[in-house]
């Protein structure tokens, strides 16, 4: 019965503009010029077990099962707590049950990356694709029976049904009065141009999760042989070349780690006029940019394969080489947090450590794919791996309230050494900030402060107003609300 269910769905065009039709007026009743709340998450959830349901395949593979597993975690995700990366990620996961796949799509992450690329570049395209299809429906909705016969029997009925209401609204004041609160009318006062709009981008987003385009694309290919012995750009990267390179590299990037070692590691003073915190400021990026360079004249020389007939000890050397820009990320790490110390941490200062630490991975995957031969598909996939372990992983995270903690339990105020805190930057935070910021509060050994208190309660006010609104709840703020820990921390504070 279900299965024959879904088959009529699948095959019906007109059972797909209802869906559509339902789902805007969903987004419309949940998000329209509404708080984004726990809603979101629900809506997420409903649309991706229709989505998997509404599309026909053949066999259901490991891609499919992984997309549908992950994109279930991120809409639970947002319903604790609406974020911008599970929004990502889960826009991944549908974006990839929804596209018509061709198996060179699984060759590795980069071809499947493109799909999505194609993918996402149809969705303005694919209303205008299928308006004809739109037009023909429309005819064979006119030019139904059943539409015909259910007018036949109900016409009559409603037209004289309508009539005695308004009669006896005329002769009796209390029907005239609640039908002016169901007035029609009523259903019109909130139409706008930008309400139209938003229909309008809505319909055509869902209408392409739900009749997605044919997405064809040719899979990215990784080490060619043909490429690797015509291109030009082995008569660059000859053997001899990148010997030379490779050894002058080791004994600049020596230097480099020698400085870090003495100054950062060891503990040496630096120079007059010349602070730890203007050192790690400089260097810090810097040093992320050489070390994505260096793995990828690393990847262009691995391209060719007489390198280890000519040179039986060059792969040594990029073990080395490879190694010092491990270290270099680790020193770059070190500069941020000695940055961090001087100055507080951001929610971007802890956005580049993460992305250092996926750097220092990518590196240490070059050497596992030396030392394991494998290719650079191997290499694109487990990369690409990492770095969605890491989305999903911070998603989950409340990244504004590990900054606001962090910086409470370092400021001037408490430790006495270091920035003061920023009372302004945990404001932006938002509602994470407020356990952080009711700790240094309720802190008998800190001293008083107006901004601080004031702050505490317009957050307090915030949240107390979100969790009465059933659109803008989330369980991140209920519980925020609940915490047992510090009492309710709804409850206002008398300052």
């Amino acid at each position: 019965m279900v299965e024959q269910i879904l088959r009529k769905i699948r095959s019906s065009f007109g059972l797909k503009i209802w869906i559509c039709s339902v789902f805007v007026c969903l987004s419309d009743y949940f998000f329209y010029e509404e708080p984004v709340g726990w809603l979101s998450g629900l809506f997420s959830m409903i649309f991706l077990f229709v989505l998997f349901a509404v599309h026909k395949r053949s066999s259901i593979n490991r891609l499919d099962m992984a997309c549908l597993g992950v994109g279930l975690f991120e809409a639970l995700t947002l319903v604790y707590s609406p974020n911008a990366l599970s929004v990502l990620v889960y826009f991944f996961c549908v974006s990839t049950l929804s596209m018509q796949r061709s198996k060179d799509i699984y060759e590795h992450a980069l071809t499947w990356f493109r799909g999505i690329l194609v993918f996402l570049l149809s969705i303005p395209l694919k209303s205008i694709m299928d308006f004809r299809l739109f037009q023909k429906a429309e005819r064979r909705i006119k030019s139904s029976r059943k539409i015909s016969g259910v007018l036949q029997r109900w016409a009559l009925p409603v037209i004289f049904t309508g009539v005695f209401v308004f009669l006896f609204s005329v002769a009796n004041p209390l029907i005239d009065a609640q039908l002016k609160v169901w007035s029609f009318a009523r259903i019109f006062e909130g139409l706008s141009i930008r309400r139209a709009l938003f229909w309008g981008i809505a319909f055509a987003v869902l209408w392409a999760f739900l009749r997605p385009a044919l997405v064809k694309c040719r899979p990215v290919r990784l080490a060619s042989p043909e490429f690797e012995e015509k291109s030009q750009i082995s008569w660059l990267f000859n053997p001899g070349a990148i010997l030379r390179s490779l050894l002058m590299f080791n004994v600049l990037f020596m230097l480099q780690t020698s400085m870090d070692v003495v100054y950062l590691w060891g503990g040496v003073r630096l120079p007059d006029g010349m602070t730890f915190a203007r050192y790690a400021r400089q260097g810090a990026y810097p040093l992320i940019v050489t070390a994505l360079l260096a793995a990828a004249f690393v990847l262009i020389a691995l391209r060719n394969k007489n390198l280890e007939k000519a040179y039986s000890w060059i792969k040594w050397l990029i073990y080395v080489w490879v190694a010092q820009n491990i270290f270099l990320v680790f020193s770059s790490i070190l500069r941020t947090n000695l940055y961090i110390e001087e100055y507080s941490l951001t929610v971007l200062r802890f956005s580049a450590l993460i992305w250092m630490g996926i750097v220092a991975s990518g590196l240490f995957l070059i050497v596992m794919r030396i030392s394991l031969q494998k290719n650079n598909a191997w290499l694109v996939n487990a990369n690409m791996a990492v770095l969605g372990i890491v989305l999903i992983v911070c998603s989950i995270l409340d990244i504004g309230a590990i900054v606001a903690n962090y910086n409470v339990a370092h400021c001037r105020e408490i430790t006495g050494q270091g920035s003061g805190l920023d009372t302004a930057y945990l404001e932006e935070l938002g509602t994470s900030s407020l356990p952080a910021l009711s700790r240094i509060n309720n802190n008998q050994s800190v001293s008083f402060d107006m901004s601080r208190a004031i702050l505490e309660d317009n957050l307090r006010n915030r949240i107390r107003k979100n969790t009465h609104d059933w659109r803008a709840w989330t369980i991140r703020e209920y519980l925020l609300c609940n915490n047992t820990n510090s009492g309710n921390i709804c409850e206002t504070s008398g300052f």
